[in-house]
């Protein structure tokens, strides 16, 4: 038989698993009561003629100092790779695996030709040479570590098996490795499949751990350092070819051309707002003042695609008779947002209309609110589409042209029909043609999402339920501003000198202004907006490629968690603290946040006199 070079390399198995037991007795005994009790060499040598195969010598020398890990809280798993399997497991496992492969692959691992190649050792959806030794997240047999006990190169090796994705090979070489890579990461609090250890309660649990650029790049500052580019001129339309003499003779050439293809109509997302002026509506939805002019539609299309526009959106506006309107020209749609329609249609009234795809939605709002006039259009296979007003709805039937060609149709109608309905009189080639007031959109603050405002959600192994049963809402809410301050300061938003004072206030009990205009509700904008510019491309987007980031990776994953915590600070400012506590707490930084909660609570007791 031939052994892996990996299975000579790390300390021996039992050493390794006699570091780990000191460890979880010392920090996490809960943990180390859960690992069962050494299988005896008579179990091994059972099992292994039970499964026809020959255990390789490190799992045999695992299986000798513990056989296994019992199931409950704070089990000794190792990360996402899970609890280490036993005898019983093991055997369990393997049958399973085997006869899913013999019935659903019944071809899998018949040619050995290949031999030693890595490729064909894998080439399989499960051998009957592997044990699973790990069982995964779900401690089933559907994911987790296996070992290989085929002799050859790859003898005792240590692969990766998900029931829904290919195996592969590990970084570890043998179980040795695997053992040693426990014990080393309890010891010095090394990551493992991107989690580091952390001992709470006595128990050992595996959370992230995440560091950030300290002073990222402002991705909008350094757009707004960027010339605005200019479009270039139309491409003139080619020449028809000219005919070619040959002395007295003329070759006439015939160029046959098919129908071209209609283009896509002119149907960008409206709003319009009575009695406003353009420049008034644009201040409504956002626009940065900076970045006011007039432009075309082309110049609009070409700027919002270059790093000048930081990704921002950029709207356009004009005047129907007594009615501003705005065209969504480029990026994320905003005319159709409730935040946006509830601010434009402040102390008058809006209309908003949109094509999204296969659906077309016409909205009314007054001071405000829905006004309740809403005509929805969705189209279905064939060019039928369903119009819906109120409770009443009826079929129609549309043309062809475009991928949506009845949606197409639905817009047209509607746009039509808002001269009589509002006496918007809007002619859509006519805006596409004028250069008009324009300038990018600082989006205003989304609302909360909805489930936040029903339950506390759990997350991170914690048991939130439990925590907000068990203590004051006063401590609880003390605790989660504390909670709140440690994550601004580790994120690096608490350096923003809006956020100091609110965290102040919140400290005292007292409210938090948070409007979209206010200092903090500014700054939380720009910091969304920013985390969005530093997004990594997401591929081409319609119209063209994404513009180039402007900052690094790091950099953009420092502003994403800025961003999460500026909405922690408003799921905080906004909601009870039973559910705003999963914001604060999914969004730390460090591992040991459980146990600051712990002495944050402790202290919030203490200043309450509790």
């Amino acid at each position: 038989m031939t052994s892996h070079a990996g299975d000579s390399l790390g300390p021996p198995v039992a050493d390794s698993w006699a570091r780990i037991d000191a460890w979880l007795a010392r920090h996490a005994p809960v943990s180390r009561g859960l690992l069962r009790p050494p299988a005896t060499p008579t179990d091994v040598e059972a099992a292994e003629r039970r499964l026809g195969l020959t255990f390789c010598p490190d799992l045999v020398a695992s299986l000798l100092c513990h056989d296994g890990t019992e199931r409950g809280a704070g089990a000794p798993v190792l990360s996402f790779c899970g609890p280490f399997a036993g005898l019983a497991e093991l055997v369990r496992d393997a049958e399973l695996l085997r006869s899913v492969n013999d019935h659903v692959y019944p071809q899998d691992g018949d040619a050995d030709e290949e031999g030693e190649k890595e490729g064909a050792e894998l080439a399989a959806f499960w051998r009957r040479e592997w044990l699973l030794v790990t069982r995964g997240i779900g401690w089933e047999a559907q994911d987790g570590l296996f070992v290989t006990c085929r002799e050859g190169e790859h003898y005792g090796r240590v692969g990766r098996f998900f029931n829904e994705d290919a195996p592969s090979f590990t970084e570890w070489a043998s179980l040795r490795q695997v053992v040693a890579a426990f014990a080393d990461a309890l010891e010095r609090r090394l990551p493992v499949r991107g989690q580091v250890p952390v001992a709470f309660e006595g128990r050992l649990l595996w959370d992230t751990e995440t560091s950030v650029v300290p002073r990222p790049r402002s991705p909008l500052t350094l757009a707004g350092e960027t010339p605005e580019p200019t479009a270039p001129p139309p491409a003139p339309i080619p020449a028809p070819p000219r005919p070619r003499q040959h002395g007295a003779s003329i070759e006439l050439m015939v160029v046959r051309r098919g129908a071209p293809a209609p283009p896509e109509p002119y149907q960008p997302g409206l709003v319009f707002a009575a009695g406003l002026g353009p420049d008034e509506l644009l201040r409504r939805i956002g626009v940065r003042p900076e970045t006011l002019r007039e432009r075309s539609r082309r110049q609009a299309r070409h700027a919002a695609a270059g790093a000048w526009a930081a990704r921002l959106p950029l709207m356009r506006a004009g005047t129907a008779r007594e009615w501003a309107f705005a065209l969504d020209e480029a990026g994320e749609a905003q005319g159709r947002r409730p935040e946006v329609l509830r601010r434009v249609s402040a102390g008058t009234r809006a209309v908003a209309l949109w094509k999204d795809g296969p659906e077309v939605r016409l909205v009314a709002y007054g001071d405000g609110t829905p006004a309740g006039d809403v005509e929805v259009f969705r189209s279905r296979p064939g060019g039928v589409g369903r119009r819906t007003i109120g409770a009443a709805a009826r079929t129609v039937q549309y043309g062809v042209g475009d991928r949506w060609p009845d949606a197409s149709a639905a817009y047209t109608r509607l746009v039509a029909s808002l001269e009589g309905r509002f006496g918007i009189a809007f002619d859509p080639e006519l805006a596409s043609a004028q250069e008009l007031l324009s300038g990018l959109v600082l989006p205003l603050l989304p609302d909360l999402p909805e489930p936040a405002r029903r339950r506390p959600l759990v997350g991170r192994d914690f048991d939130l339920a439990d925590l907000v049963a068990r203590t004051e809402p006063e401590v609880l809410r003390a605790a989660l501003t504390a909670q709140l301050r440690r994550l601004t300061g580790e994120t690096g938003l608490g350096a923003h000198p809006e956020i100091p004072p609110a965290l102040d206030r919140l400290a005292r009990g007292e409210a938090v202004p948070l409007t979209d205009d206010d200092p903090l509700g500014v700054r939380l904008r720009t910091v969304f907006a920013e985390a969005r510019a530093a997004e990594p491309p997401r591929g081409r987007r319609r119209g063209g490629d994404e513009p180039p980031l402007l900052v690094t990776q790091d950099e953009g994953l420092a502003w994403q968690q800025r961003a999460r915590a500026g909405s922690a600070l408003r799921h905080v400012a906004e909601l009870p603290a039973p559910l705003a506590a999963p914001a604060v707490l999914n969004a730390r930084l460090s591992a040991d946040w459980r146990r600051e909660l712990t002495s944050d609570l402790a202290a919030a007791r203490s200043a309450l006199g509790g």
